[in-house]
């Protein structure tokens, strides 16, 4: 005899709903079902949609009183479930009123907005390498110039330097910044939805770029989809599904619809207003990262996965969040090497169409790979003596074929970042003889020289969207200094201001003044290419001219280069003030000049002192200082310097006598 806490015997399968039957698609026969959730659509049942509520005057069927004590005894469950999570939740709160709560890492509201995690186990700081801007521009305030005990009597310069330090403190200090790797949390009613824009206002997205020709290089070079074909299929398989539809898939589309409305949103005559543009950017952009937060992305190798984390990495890249990035990257990174596209022979079995696409996914990655790699200062994941994947033919439309011959170019220009690091600033690297990084600085010269002569040969007069074309790429010049920079830097034996060759100091004069002319070319430009330009600025390259241009400016006491960096200084303040990403190098460049500023001022004043002091004096003798056998460095002599005012001590007090 069955038990009493089964359920009835008499079940009906119900039948498929009638948009999937008129649809011709399976049915998971659940209510709603998944397909008509997905399309955003009444889910009817029984073969006429109109029956699928009854009138008020319809016959309802009376349960039987089996099936009314089964659902008395499942809501009795449910009502015991109900305390027992009260009771939790209660245990919770009382938990986290104490002073030893680690606050939940999925918890979190508008008063904290921020969740730093602290592990018992060690510090997490993130370790930034050699080549880093940071780790130069700390490394720079170092020097024998500026911790000498006689620099260390202006309180100006100690004061700049005590201000740099502390903002380095700070950061190693605050641990890992959840929000650095995770998007906003989004609310638990969402997490259970997986919402698209409606079919009309794809459908609309899709005229558009079928139309407009200009639109389609910026997604398809900078956001790793091939051509706008992938996203109509993506767009077919998701809307008219003839089998069930992968929450990877829903993710996916939901991606690449909001990078695609990102750039819609630049184009002023377009058929689709900018509220809807708006609208749905952030809904598909909130679906998206719902989606690309889950264990299945990061831990499955799939083509899906692998595109969802290309796009994941833009958007951290447009958010400033260079720790996501690097993590999506990453793991992007051993997708790609455990699905063997890094191998020419396993992409070639491919179809022709499907293998052009992973080529591209391929080596879209690749670029930020070793981009980060010469940014943090960090090794990359993908190994060049790994790789013999070909890229695609260039196209043979004009339109089309300066695009092309842009992403070639800049993929070499990647590998050769990778070896900047890998070459002159690793931990074997350093370890070389002199002589050996001087050998490899110069081959590496060499290989920049000929990628900045055969990129300067190609003309995009021609190319889709000219004005997009010359906006994303002007730069270029810039980049290529600041590499050439990063190289000469790399041969040098130690961080002192003495050691900057001449080479290293010229290319980074002309990295500076390449900033400086192309300047003006911005003063009437659209706020999405302010962005951009602030982007290879203070993202994509690390900026080494202005480090060493401190440098020089502190050894030879230059004002000349000091009246550079200003200059330098209050383009930069103009072109990134607004943007979260430079935030961080405006401050380092700021400090830096400001330093330089105090410390040749504090020059010019010893140096008049000394001339009024031996206008009026024989033979004068410097007070050795007792103290400086116990001043082991700037760190000591900067504690308790802020309120000391350095104007009411007589410069004559540090002669022995006025004359002898």
């Amino acid at each position: 005899m069955e038990s009493q806490e089964t359920a009835p015997k008499q079940r009906v399968i119900p039948r498929a709903c009638h948009n999937c039957r008129a649809r011709k698609v399976r049915c998971n026969r659940l209510v709603p079902c998944s397909n008509c959730t997905i399309s955003g659509l009444d889910c009817p049942r029984g073969g006429n949609p109109r029956s699928a509520r009854p009138h008020e005057d319809a016959q309802v069927s009376i349960p039987s009183q089996d099936t009314l004590s089964y659902f008395a005894r499942f809501e009795a469950k449910l009502a015991d479930l109900q305390l027992e999570v009260d009771g939790l939740k209660e245990q919770l709160q009382n938990r986290d009123s104490t002073d030893n709560t680690v606050p939940s890492p999925h918890c979190s509201n508008s008063s904290n907005p921020v969740v730093r995690q602290h592990d018992v186990f060690g510090d997490h700081t993130q370790e930034e390498g050699d080549s880093s801007f940071g780790r130069q521009a700390l490394n720079a305030i170092q020097v024998a110039e500026l911790t000498s005990s006689e620099s260390s009597h202006s309180p100006a310069v100690a004061q700049q330097l005590a201000s740099l330090r502390d903002m380095a403190r700070e950061h190693e200090a605050s641990g890992v910044n959840r929000d650095d790797y995770i998007s906003a949390p989004v609310p638990a009613t969402d997490n259970l939805k997986m919402r698209l824009p409606p079919s009309t206002f794809v459908l609309a997205i899709l005229r558009v770029l079928r139309e407009r020709k200009g639109v389609q290089p910026i997604l398809y070079y900078f956001h790793g989809v091939y051509d706008r074909l992938q996203i109509e299929k993506l767009c077919r398989r998701i809307y008219f599904p003839l089998d069930s539809v992968s929450a990877a898939e829903v993710t996916l589309l939901n991606g690449m619809l909001s990078v695609v409305l990102r750039e819609l949103d630049n184009i002023e005559d377009s058929e689709i207003t900018s509220e809807e543009i708006t609208r749905y950017q952030r809904i598909c952009e909130s679906q998206f990262q719902t989606g690309l937060e889950v264990y299945e992305v990061m831990a499955m190798p799939t083509r899906e996965n692998v595109m969802i984390l290309v796009i994941g990495m833009v958007h951290a890249q447009i958010k400033a969040k260079l720790p996501l990035q690097w993590s999506l990257t990453s793991t992007a990174a051993r997708h790609c090497l455990a699905l063997g596209y890094h191998r020419e022979h396993r992409v070639s079995r491919l179809p022709s169409a499907e293998a052009s696409s992973v080529r591209r996914l391929f080596w879209h990655i690749y670029i930020a790979d070793k981009n980060l790699s010469s940014r943090l200062g960090r090794t990359s994941i993908i190994q060049d003596l790994d790789v013999d994947t070909g890229l695609n033919a260039v196209s043979d439309e004009p339109g089309r074929t300066p695009w092309d011959q842009a992403f070639a170019s800049f993929v070499e220009f990647a590998r050769i970042q990778g070896k900047i690091y890998d070459s002159l600033y690793s931990p074997a690297a350093k370890k070389q003889q002199p002589e050996h990084r001087v050998a490899v600085a110069i081959d590496l010269e060499s290989q920049l020289s000929t990628w900045h002569a055969n990129w300067t040969k190609i003309d995009f007069s021609e190319a889709f969207d000219y004005e997009s074309f010359a906006a994303t790429f002007g730069p270029a010049d810039i980049i290529y200094y600041s590499s050439l920079t990063l190289i000469h830097r790399g041969t040098a034996s130690s961080g002192s201001a003495q050691d900057i060759s001449s080479a290293c100091y010229e290319a980074a004069h002309q990295g500076l003044q390449a900033h400086l002319n192309y300047y003006p070319r911005l003063s009437c430009s659209a706020d999405h290419v302010l962005s951009n330009y602030a982007f290879w600025i203070f993202y994509y390259t690390s900026f080494t001219p202005f480090v060493v241009t401190f440098l020089h400016c502190i050894a030879h006491s230059d004002h000349g280069d000091l009246t550079l960096l200003q200059e330098v200084l209050s383009s930069l303040e103009q072109v990134g003030s607004a943007l979260d990403y430079a935030e961080k190098q405006l401050f380092l460049c700021k400090a830096l000049f400001r330093i330089a500023e105090a410390f040749l001022n504090s020059q010019t004043a010893t140096q008049n002192n000394h001339t009024v002091a031996g206008s009026t004096a024989t033979f004068c003798i410097p007070l050795q200082n007792p103290f400086s056998d116990e001043w082991a460095g700037l760190d000591r002599f900067l504690e308790g310097t802020e309120d000391w005012d350095m104007t009411t001590i007589d410069p004559a007090s540090f002669l022995l006598d006025d004359a002898m």
